[in-house]
């Protein structure tokens, strides 16, 4: 994991804002059997180059059990708010590729932050 953060990332002095944003796939330590929780391991990871996390309760995965994939670490920028985007939404629109169902069937069973 620690090539996640590689160089020119890890320099603050040429890039003293930076987001790390995605779908980590992070599992808990009662799935992964490792010593800590998969999130917790990529904090020690990214914390080594000035990344914190931001915390959200921001739902992304909507399968069999709906779990927080996507994580936000930030340098130099506060993080206020994570929002899910397109069909998670409950405002999105009813066209067949933004309904839920649709997009979990046909597209991902995965939103973005």
């Amino acid at each position: 994991m620690e090539s996640l953060v590689s160089s020119p990332l890890t320099d603050a002095s040429l890039h003293p804002k930076a987001l790390v944003i995605g779908d980590f796939n992070t599992f808990s330590i009662e799935r992964t059997m490792r010593e800590r929780d998969d999130v917790d391991l990529m904090d020690s990871i990214f914390d080594l180059s000035g990344f914190e996390r931001a915390a959200h309760n921001t739902t992304t995965y909507f399968g069999y059990r709906p779990r927080i994939f996507d994580r936000v670490w930030s340098r130099g920028v506060a993080i206020k708010r994570a929002e899910v985007y397109g069909p998670c939404r409950k405002d999105s629109v009813a066209f067949p590729f933004s309904q839920h169902g649709y997009y979990e069937k046909f597209i991902s069973d995965h939103c973005a932050l």
